[in-house]
């Protein structure tokens, strides 16, 4: 890596004189978004493998130990990356010890918080074989590309141009056909229906004679909770270090806190009034969408359901937040701190 900073330096001193390119980032600022971070002991591929132009981009904290192992490096980077509002970009590739590479920045008028970071590598004219590794930080909306400058050339900036959008042909507009249904005319005979026979209640009321009560439907007295607010998500690798509760629902802040971090990391953590509300959590696998629902009787006994839609190979989840008020048991098991 020390081979490529003297070949740094011209080509940053050569994109500042673009016009239609914004200053180059400064990237010893340790309070700015973006910025290198140097030093940091990355481990090399074998030499062959990699490619410059597919880096690695890390936007969880817990992906960090799959890159760095559980080093000190790695606990160096969880400590300097915030990724609340910001993510790490590792690039790894085996090149000439003059490979170099370089990072602008691109106007974004119609979202300025989305900056696009344009990063050009140049191959070198020798012909040794040496690992390279960069890692950087970007702010977590950004975007970013990766341009190759052939040798000898120098580097310059690389606008995309639209496409221009293809004519659409004029849509030809057909009579529609004319349906003549088959119908086919039954006559059919149907009875008159049997009166039923009258029911003869005794002297008790709500016994009906013979000793049997009237019926009452199944979901008498159920009533669906209002959902005030919820959270649904997608993970295609599975299920974070921290599993959803078995009990269905989290109805305290520690135990809130640590689950929005692990399954939530890049956001920030919604408020919960726990002495009012309450969240209900549920996943299932192999489901695009997931939807956590909960009925209630007018005894305060809860029951969660959890409904998904869509296929797909991954985690679906949802957290629901839902009022406390009323409440007596969940799933059969009563709440704590329940009134008696």
């Amino acid at each position: 890596m020390d081979n490529c900073k003297a070949y740094i330096s011209p080509f940053f001193i050569l994109s500042a004189c673009l016009a239609f390119l914004s200053p180059l980032v400064a990237v010893d600022d340790e309070k700015a978004l973006f910025q290198e971070l140097k030093g940091l002991k990355v481990p090399d591929l074998k030499l062959g493998e990699g490619s410059v132009v597919r880096p690695t981009q890390i936007e969880k904290r817990k992906d960090l130990k799959e890159l760095l192992g559980k080093g000190k490096e790695m606990l160096q980077l969880r400590k300097t990356v915030d990724f609340e509002k910001q993510k790490v970009l590792v690039f790894r590739w085996s090149g000439s010890g003059q490979d170099s590479l370089t990072v602008m920045t691109e106007p974004n008028e119609k979202m300025p918080d989305q900056p696009h970071f344009v990063f050009h590598y140049k191959r070198g004219l020798t012909k040794d074989l040496r690992p390279h590794a960069k890692v950087y930080l970007l702010p977590a909306k950004s975007m970013w590309k990766v341009l190759q400058v052939k040798p000898g050339e120098p580097l310059v900036a690389v606008r995309a141009k639209p496409v221009p959008a293809k004519p659409v042909p004029p849509k030809v507009q057909v009579a529609p056909k004319k349906i003549v249904p088959n119908i086919k005319l039954q006559q059919r005979i149907v009875p008159a229906p049997v009166p039923a026979p009258p029911i003869i209640r005794d002297i008790k009321p709500g016994v009906i004679r013979g000793g049997l009560k009237p019926g009452v439907p199944r979901n008498a007295g159920l009533r669906s909770m209002r959902v005030y607010q919820q959270w649904t998500g997608f993970l295609p690798n599975g299920a974070p270090s921290i599993p959803l509760p078995k009990k269905g629902y989290v109805n305290d802040r520690e135990s809130w806190l640590e689950l929005w971090h692990a399954w939530r990391p890049t956001e920030k953590v919604p408020e919960v009034d726990f002495q009012n509300e309450i969240v209900f959590v549920g996943a299932l696998q192999d489901k695009l969408r997931v939807y956590v629902r909960a009925m209630k009787t007018e005894a305060g006994e809860a029951t969660i359901s959890v409904n998904g839609s869509g296929t797909s190979k991954g985690l679906s989840y949802s957290f629901a937040k839902v009022m406390r008020a009323g409440l007596i048991s969940i799933n059969g098991q009563r709440l704590p701190g329940a009134p008696d």
